[in-house]
């Protein structure tokens, strides 16, 4: 189980909504709305991430994407 970094709920990773990869590292959400606000502030969740740096910005993934797969 991860912890969705907005809500602090608990979320599995092959049931998380959405998914965001900042530095290497998965961050799991338990919601769509959950991911948009990380989108919005990631470093108000993520000390330290680089959302605006040129060529660091975060990879998304909805449920659809992995569904796909």
């Amino acid at each position: 189980m991860e912890k969705d970094p907005v809500c602090g709920m608990l979320v599995r990773p092959e049931e998380a909504a959405e998914q965001r990869a900042i530095q290497g590292r998965i961050y799991y959400f338990c919601s769509a709305a959950c991911a948009a606000k990380f989108d919005q502030a990631p470093r108000q969740y993520v000390p330290g991430s680089v959302d605006d740096v040129p060529g660091q910005a975060a990879q998304t993934q909805g449920k659809s994407d992995k569904e796909a797969s």
